[in-house]
């Protein structure tokens, strides 16, 4: 049996960073070492212009220890700076704590006074211990596009997604882009 792309979420952010959510096989694994590369096209099938293609897209897997808890806010909050790297919509695992282990849909991020990053959560936290980790990027990916990327609002583009895991399996799926929307598809 060919493993395929089991679920997945594509934005694109008015920075140009085109991040690809929650990249899994067809056993629901997330895909964490693949090499995955993008191109989009243009409505009459030509590459988009103003990008080199394709771009490669990198692994932005991390984890940090978690120093405080919210119930009210159902928030978790981790050592440093990760607002780059965690954004709402993002599929994070909470792990080795008394009470919250498990996935979660971040909300909101947002950044302390003291530099730390709180991370919000769709789902309730219901124990305020604070302990154990917060893992995010788990079969995510991002990459900067070009600041010349051409792409009209209200224009529907196709991309091409290339994942390779390294087990002789290449998974190739198409998506559709809609410009001027931060959501770009899924499958």
């Amino acid at each position: 049996m060919t493993p395929r792309v089991y679920e997945h979420d594509i934005y694109l952010s008015t920075d140009h960073l085109l991040r690809l959510i929650g990249l899994r096989d067809a056993a629901g694994l997330y895909q964490d070492g693949a090499t995955v590369q993008v191109t989009l096209y243009a409505p009459d099938g030509t590459e988009v212009a103003g990008q080199t293609w394709p771009v490669t897209m990198g692994s932005i897997r991390g984890s940090g220890s978690i120093t405080a808890v919210s119930t009210a806010d159902d928030s978790v909050t981790v050592g440093g700076d990760h607002t780059d790297e965690i954004l709402p919509g993002d599929r994070v695992v909470i792990e080795g704590s008394t009470g919250n282990n498990g996935e979660y849909t971040v909300a909101e991020v947002s950044l302390t006074d003291a530099g730390d990053t709180v991370v919000a959560m769709e789902q309730s936290i219901t124990d305020s211990t604070a302990e154990g980790s917060l893992e995010w990027g788990h079969g995510s990916y991002h990459a900067t596009l070009e600041d010349g990327l051409e792409l009209s609002e209200d224009t529907v583009y196709e991309g091409e997604i290339t994942a390779d895991a390294g087990n002789d399996v290449i998974a190739t799926f198409r998506v559709r882009a809609e410009a001027g929307y931060n959501y770009l598809g899924d499958n």
